[in-house]
Parts: structure tokens; C-alpha cells; sequence
């Protein structure tokens, strides 16, 4: 496993617990994988500047308060549609706008 997996979580903990679920799931036909593998989004700046990062929203991302601007970050890292982010991303627009 090369590729970086980044985890947006409502906190460290609920990435590290997702994390260590995931490495457990994948061990046994991956005995490479490590939690070097992974990274947590603590903040946007985390991702700036990366080119089509892959990754997963666990826990309560939702009630993080930098979350819209973590996903406009991964919009714009993205240079093939996303058609998840851009359904995220109208969620949180019709969240915020009420």
C-alpha cells in the first residue's frame, strides 16, 4: 500500500479508532499496510497542495467547525470530478445557508 488514505474525523480519536479498524481489516492480505499509511486532517492545510487525495469521513465530521473548508480544500485538489465531495459540499452550502 503506497498511497496516503486521509481521514476527516470530528476528532483524533474517531480517526485513530477508524484507522486501526481499517489495518486490522486489511492485514491479513496486505501485511505491509501500517498506520504511516494514513493521515488525519486536523485542519484545510493539511491537504493544500495535494493532487487527488483519496480518503474516507468518519464519525462526526459533520460537526467540525473548519468542515467547509476542509471539503472546498478537496474540491480543489481534485482534478477528475467528485461526484461524493460535490454532494458533501451541497449539503454542508444548504446547511450553512439556512
Amino acid at each position: 500500500m503506497n498511497e496516503k488514505i486521509y481521514v476527516v474525523a470530528g476528532t483524533r480519536w474517531e480517526a485513530k479508532e477508524w484507522i486501526m479498524q481499517d489495518i486490522e481489516k486489511k492485514y491479513p492480505n496486505d501485511p505491509s499496510v501500517t498506520i504511516s499509511n494514513y493521515v488525519y486532517v486536523d485542519s484545510p492545510n493539511r491537504i493544500r497542495g495535494l493532487n487527488d487525495p483519496h480518503g474516507v469521513f468518519v464519525g462526526s465530521w459533520r460537526i467540525r467547525h473548519d468542515i467547509k473548508e476542509i471539503v472546498e480544500a478537496l474540491l480543489l485538489c481534485c482534478w477528475q470530478p467528485n461526484h461524493v465531495l460535490r454532494k458533501i459540499n451541497q449539503e454542508l452550502l444548504s446547511r450553512y445557508n439556512q
